[in-house]
């Protein structure tokens, strides 16, 4: 086998790892957008059950 035909023959190989390297990566973005919309679930949910805060229409007060 000359140099040429193993280079060849290593090409669908290689084609296979950068495939399987990109997909993990996809997979590891999607986990993190997963992990980061569950986090503002979770903030949204507190958020809506806490009572409303009790605000004045005047942020000094006179005296």
């Amino acid at each position: 086998m000359s140099d040429k035909d193993f280079i060849w023959s290593e090409i669908p190989k290689l084609r296979a790892r950068i495939k399987e390297t990109m997909l993990t990566r996809e997979r590891e973005a999607l986990d993190e957008g997963r992990t980061h919309r569950d986090a503002w679930k979770q903030q949204a949910t507190a958020l809506w059950a806490a009572p409303p805060m009790r605000r004045t229409c005047w942020l000094w007060s006179r005296s």
